[in-house]
């Protein structure tokens, strides 16, 4: 499986394209992303047969022609990484440096707080002062270099559905 990039970013609202291209277009071309990764996440690999686990992500937008813009299908929390904005508006993420990818990171974030913990403790991963927030305003400036080691973790407002 080639692993979609999950290093943090501010991507265009899925919101706005699936307004412009109607949610009969949307569902159609989730279907067909569904159907073609096999029920699982680009990011992670979490495999799930619910439809609502994984959700269709805009990468960027065709002008032209929107609903032939470039789509990825991700799990929840490889989404966030996508949305560092809303993620941490919704103080859903903490910023980390680790070791680790950010596919193991979500993996151990997902297998629940004992393993996270562990990580934490044997220092794989380290919350950083720096806010999501402070982060996601600074990824907004285009003069800001976006540090490839900068990965998020999750609290415990985000929801795992």
């Amino acid at each position: 499986m080639n692993s979609f990039d999950l290093t943090l970013s501010i991507a265009p609202s899925d919101k706005d394209l699936r307004d412009i291209i109607g949610t009969d277009v949307w569902y159609k071309i989730k279907g067909e992303l569904t159907t073609k990764h096999e029920n699982k996440c680009q990011g992670c690999g979490f495999s799930s047969i619910s439809n609502e686990a994984l959700q269709m992500h805009v990468i960027s937008i065709n002008e032209e022609k929107p609903e032939e813009s470039d789509f990825a299908l991700l799990c929840s929390a490889c989404h966030c990484t996508q949305h560092l904005d809303v993620s941490a508006k919704q103080e859903w993420v903490v910023l980390v440096n680790s070791v680790r990818s950010q596919m193991e990171i979500v993996r151990l974030n997902r297998a629940g707080k004992e393993t996270l913990s562990e990580s934490f403790n044997n220092n794989d991963i380290v919350e950083l002062r720096l806010s999501p927030l402070e982060y996601a305003e600074k990824l907004k400036e285009t003069s800001f270099y976006k540090d490839d080691k900068m990965k998020i973790s999750f609290t415990d407002k985000f929801d795992w559905k």
